[in-house]
C-alpha cells in the first residue's frame, strides 16, 4: 500500500509590512499582505496556507468582504489550512473584560468562517487562574464554532504556567467536554512545555487539529526564543522524533512550517518560503521515509 505524500502548509505572521518592533530589533519587515502571501506560497510549492487574525482583519479593512479570500483560495487551489488567534483575557478576566474577550473570540471565529478556515485555534492563556472557569468559556466558544461548522482548537504554549503541554491541554479539553474541540501542537511548545512522546502517542488522533513545525536551540529555558525560532533543521530540537511520533498515530493532515524570526521577516517572503520548504521537506520527508 502506497503512503500518501506529506502535505505542507506555511505560516508567516508578518502582515502588510508590520510585526512587533521589539521582536524585529530595529529591522523592518517586508510587506506581505494576504493576497500576496497566498500567491507567493502557492508559487513556492506549498499545499496550503495557515493564516491569522491579523491577516484577515487587515484584508477586510483594506479590501472588504472575506468571500474574496475564500474565492482566491479556491482559484489558486490553496486551502487555508489553519487560523490562529489570540484573545487577551479570555480565560480568567471578569466583568467587562470577560464580555469583551468573548465578543472578540466569537468575532474571530466569524472571520475564520467567512474566509473558509475550518479549524481555528485559540492561543492558551499566558496568565494563571481557575481552569474550570477557562473551560466554561472555551466551551462557549467551541459550541459557537460548532454552530459555524468549525472545529475550535487550543494551542498550548510551552512557557506559560498552566496550559503548557499535551497532558495539561488534554485534561483541559476533558473539562471543556465538546466533542469537536481539539488542539494545535507546535513542536517548539511541545519541547518548551516538556510534553512527553508517551503523552503524544496516547492523545487521540481526532484531537489533533493542526501540527506546527519550528526549530530552536536545545536549551529552551529563555522564553524569548518563542519569537526567535529557527527553520526546521537549523536548530537543535529532535524534530525527526517528533515527526515520527505524530506520523505513527496515522496523522495525514498538513505539516505547517511556522516562521517566527525577525531576520526572516526582514527578508523577502519568497526566498524565506522557498528555503523553509526545502528544509521542511528534508526534516519531515526524511523522517517519514526512515
Amino acid at each position: 500500500m502506497s503512503i500518501a505524500a506529506p502535505l505542507y502548509s506555511y505560516v508567516d505572521h508578518r502582515v502588510a509590512g508590520w510585526y512587533y518592533p521589539w521582536i524585529m530589533a530595529g529591522a523592518t519587515p517586508t510587506s506581505s499582505p494576504l493576497e500576496k502571501k497566498m500567491r507567493t506560497v502557492k508559487a513556492s510549492g506549498y499545499d496550503g496556507l495557515g493564516t491569522s487574525w491579523w491577516d484577515l482583519v487587515c484584508f477586510y479593512q483594506e479590501r472588504g468582504s472575506l468571500d474574496q479570500v475564500r474565492q482566491l483560495a479556491a482559484d489558486l487551489g490553496l486551502p487555508l489550512t489553519g487560523f490562529t488567534f489570540v484573545v487577551e483575557g479570555w480565560a480568567f478576566s471578569e466583568g467587562a473584560g470577560e464580555k469583551n474577550a468573548m465578543l472578540l473570540g466569537k468575532s474571530s471565529l466569524d472571520l475564520a468562517h467567512a474566509a473558509g478556515c475550518r479549524a481555528p485555534c485559540l492561543v492558551a492563556p499566558f496568565d494563571k487562574g481557575d481552569l474550570r472557569i477557562a473551560a466554561k468559556r472555551f466551551r462557549e466558544l467551541a459550541q459557537y464554532a460548532d454552530h459555524l461548522g468549525l472545529r475550535l482548537g487550543l494551542e498550548f504554549i510551552g512557557p506559560t504556567p498552566q496550559l503548557n503541554n499535551i497532558k495539561a491541554a488534554w485534561e483541559f479539553l476533558d473539562l471543556v467536554d465538546v466533542e469537536s474541540a481539539g488542539m494545535a501542537i507546535d513542536s517548539y511548545h511541545f519541547f518548551a512545555g516538556r510534553s512527553s512522546f508517551a503523552d503524544l502517542l496516547a492523545l487521540p488522533l481526532a484531537k489533533i487539529l493542526a501540527i506546527h513545525i519550528a526549530d530552536a536551540p536545545a536549551d529552551l529555558s529563555d522564553p524569548a526564543i518563542d519569537f526567535h525560532r529557527n527553520m526546521p533543521g537549523e536548530g537543535e530540537l529532535p524534530l525527526g522524533d517528533f515527526v515520527k511520533t505524530v506520523a505513527a498515530k496515522g496523522f495525514n493532515g498538513y505539516w505547517h512550517l511556522e516562521c517566527i524570526n525577525g531576520d526572516d521577516y526582514a527578508s523577502e517572503m519568497t526566498a524565506v518560503a522557498e528555503r523553509g520548504l526545502r528544509l521542511m521537506k528534508n526534516v519531515v520527508g526524511r523522517s517519514l521515509a526512515s
